[in-house]
């Protein structure tokens, strides 16, 4: 496992050319400058300069005719025409008018071009040979641990790497690559963890400690066929960070596995779309935590602290769209878009089965675009939100949830910014998306929080705060679903609602219409309310939750009970409502058997069903239902009483009498 540390606060305002740096983390070190005097050990960055200017170009040659702005140095990247180069050699020109060569063969009238630094491409350097730099910006090479010469200094890349940022503790030491190739600029210190040295030349090791050259900073130590240059003894806190998430996870950067922790200042914001892609995978994801930028490094758990945003403005941002991406995130802001845009926050759109924990953080949308969503999983991953809260910038908006699991838990204001007519709307929901723990209540009367167009889903809200009057769930369209059930969620105290809403019917709480010495939560009588749709039918009839009573009887007959109401003026029929039971009817195994109060089959007839005697607080007819069986093992039975009577109403005693 290894650390990395993220901080800046750069902006990509218009295009990817155009970084506006800041005074925070990767923003806030050296940039590089002409015929500067340059110790060995120091750090430093790419100037990040932009400009722009009239040219035209053949092949690998650009003709300059005009700077409008700025200044024109090696290494800048070009755009035109949304093509993307690169200038890698000096000719007439030296950062004005002149011919320059480019790194890829572009054929390109007479136009206007911008230059300067592509996001993503910031790096942090170490000087490993001191001197002074040349009259113009190197060609930086850009890869990992590579070197650059700069006149007489010579530098190497080493961006976000614990010990150049302060942390010696998660620093490497030199027993862990002996007898192994390290890479061209991995940084350890010795076994003793006081002198740190990065790798300027790549081999295999000795497989014992060599003896290091620490007289002096850029002294250098052979180690077998690897070499290793002095750096010194310590570096300040965020000293050479990565500038932006995408960097941490660029080739040959952070692993599956790896923790990076971010500043809980860093601000990055781009105008193009987002598309961060983690390396972790299931068995070993990565670790991103936002913490304080005010402590020494590392820090401890206390360190933690939330902060951290990565924004886009004009496009979507994603976490997670590839292949892998496993990882668990702590305290950071994830928001798209301004103004009217379209711009939704992704999170896990993928096919690929991989996990993504959100932890303390907040997904926003920063615009009024009803389009917009905040799509949480694809059709494999699992997501997981703990203490993590959805700003809205319209009522429009909604969130989409693709994925076949999302756990969102424990969140006191789950709802931010506008509040979303509808919360789950969108046509591709599919899978379980469960809720525990969370303040809906900011969506209220007017609201909903389950669609009719979420389809093919299952909702699970438990032990959650609802908005007064908001409308749970809409009549869904078709028996795919969506189904919907709300258990002990309400917006007052009370504690024993309980709501189903499916495409055949609705169950929710009663405590009017009750039986005398049925159900209660110990202070208030309760009966179910099961009202069918014209969908219900025999074959795939409204079911309500299952009811759980354990049952000690083994090998002697049981009889089960459950009483009812409704309005229908003569008794039910056994086709109309019946109960099923699933019990231990085995004594080799703990396999279910069944028993139930209904017809045997869909071509049968169905009967009436005894009628009751018992008081309820109403004048409807009365009627019970009871099934017998001999159970073999102790344990749980499970009740589920079914209802097939299309467009109907029933009251039911959800505690079944055990004779």
């Amino acid at each position: 496992m290894a650390v990395w540390y993220t901080r800046d606060n750069s902006t990509v305002a218009t295009d990817t050319l155009s970084i506006v740096t800041g005074s925070v983390g990767w923003s806030a070190m050296t940039a590089w400058s002409a015929s500067a005097t340059i110790a060995a050990g120091a750090l430093g960055r790419q100037s990040a300069g932009t400009a722009q200017f009239t040219a035209s170009s053949s092949t690998t040659t650009l003709t300059v005719t005009a700077v409008a702005s700025g200044t024109i140095y090696l290494g800048m990247h070009t755009q035109v025409g949304g093509t993307n180069n690169v200038i890698t050699a000096f000719g007439s020109g030296s950062g004005g008018t002149g011919t320059y060569t480019l790194q890829s063969s572009q054929t390109q009238g007479s136009t206007t071009w911008n230059g300067g630094l592509t996001a993503g491409n910031e790096r942090a350097f170490v000087a490993i040979v001191g001197g002074t730099t040349g009259a113009t910006e190197p060609n930086w090479t850009l890869t990992k641990g590579a070197k650059t010469t700069d006149n007489t200094v010579t530098w190497q890349e080493c961006t976000g790497q614990p010990a150049v940022n302060g942390d010696l503790t998660n620093t490497p030491l030199s027993s862990s690559v002996r007898s192994t190739n390290p890479g061209l600029g991995k940084i350890i210190t010795d076994n003793a963890g006081t002198h740190i040295f990065i790798c300027s030349t790549a081999g295999t090791c000795g497989a014992g400690e060599p003896t290091y050259n620490t007289a002096a900073v850029g002294n250098t130590t052979t180690d077998s066929g690897a070499t290793w240059t002095y750096l010194g003894t310590s570096f300040s806190n965020w000293a050479a960070p990565h500038a932006r998430v995408h960097n941490v996870f660029g080739t040959n950067w952070a692993a599956a596995g790896d923790v990076i922790y971010f500043g809980d200042d860093h601000a990055e914001i781009q105008a193009a779309q987002n598309n961060i892609n983690p390396v972790g995978t299931s068995a070993s994801p990565n670790f991103l935590y936002s913490i304080d930028h005010t402590l020494s490094l590392p820090v401890s758990g206390s360190g933690l602290k939330t902060g951290a945003t990565i924004s886009t403005q004009g496009a979507s941002n994603n976490l997670a769209t590839g292949n892998t991406g496993s990882s668990y995130w702590y305290g950071f802001t994830f928001s798209a878009g301004n103004s009217s845009n379209f711009a939704s926050v992704l999170i896990a759109l993928t096919s690929q089965s991989l996990w993504i924990k959100l932890d303390s953080c907040l997904l926003k949308l920063n615009n009024t675009s009803s389009s917009s969503s905040i799509f949480l999983g694809g059709v494999g991953p699992f997501v997981e939100l703990v203490n993590t809260t959805m700003q809205f910038g319209a009522a429009g908006q909604s969130v989409v949830c693709e994925g076949n699991r999302v756990i969102w838990r424990n969140t006191a204001s789950a709802i931010a910014g506008t509040a979303p007519t509808t919360l789950y709307t969108s046509t591709q929901n599919t899978g379980l998306i469960v809720h525990e723990g969370i303040d809906l209540s900011a969506i209220g009367s007017g609201g909903t929080l389950v669609g009719t167009g979420a389809i093919s889903a299952t909702f699970l809200f438990i032990d959650c705060k609802l908005g007064a009057s908001v409308t749970i769930a809409g009549t869904p369209t078709s028996l795919a679903g969506p189904v919907t059930d709300a258990i002990r969620c309400s917006s007052s105290a009370t504690n024993y609602v309980q709501r189903r809403y499916w495409y055949q019917g609705t169950l929710q709480e009663e405590t009017t219409i009750v039986r005398t010495g049925g159900a209660t939560d110990g202070t208030t009588p309760i009966s179910w309310n099961i009202t069918t749709t014209a969908n219900s039918k025999w074959l795939a009839p409204f079911e309500s939750f299952p009811i759980s009573i354990w049952n000690s009887r083994t090998s002697a007959s049981l009889t089960v009970t459950v009483y009812g109401i409704w309005g229908g003026g003569a008794v039910p029929n056994n086709d109309d409502i019946w109960f099923e039971v699933e019990y231990l009817g085995s004594t080799g195994a703990p396999l279910a058997s069944f028993a139930n109060t209904t017809k045997s089959n869909n071509l049968a007839t169905g009967t009436a069903l005894a009628s009751d005697s018992s008081t309820w607080g109403g004048s409807t007819t009365k009627f019970k239902m009871a099934v017998t069986f001999t159970p073999q093992l102790t344990g749980y039975l499970r009740v589920y009483v079914k209802a097939a009577k299309a467009s109907s109403t029933f009251y039911i005693d959800p505690l079944p009498v055990l004779s």
